[in-house]
């Protein structure tokens, strides 16, 4: 009886796991969604400031445009770095790596340095 106990036990933190990590892929992939959103609605602001730069406008409203501009293209580009940072794979620490070969080595009895 306890032994099933056990199992049922486990088989529940195996599932709950698997929960965790889909609720973690969603996350990731609604906030990679919501990045894109932004970067798009960067996109069509400077479209519509520069289709408002095609007007007649005095210097003082060409002048705003201009500076607006200049923030959307500089909001844009951080957005899209943290796009591609967050899209890339993570990458292994020397500490991780080093631990792979260790256990590398131990497993077929040859070093991989």
């Amino acid at each position: 009886m306890e032994a099933s106990y056990l199992f049922a036990g486990d088989a529940a933190k195996s599932l709950k796991r698997l929960e965790i990590g889909r609720i973690q892929k969603t996350v990731r992939v609604m906030t990679m969604s919501m990045h894109e959103e932004r970067i798009k609605a960067h996109k069509a602001n400077i479209d519509r400031y520069c289709r408002l730069l095609a007007t007649h406008l005095t210097e003082l409203e060409r002048e705003y445009l201009h500076n607006r501009i200049m923030e959307e293209h500089a909001v844009l580009a951080r957005l899209e770095a943290e796009f591609q940072s967050a899209s890339a794979p993570p990458k292994a620490s020397p500490a991780t790596v080093i631990a792979a070969r260790s256990l590398s080595s131990d497993f077929d009895g040859h070093s991989h340095q």
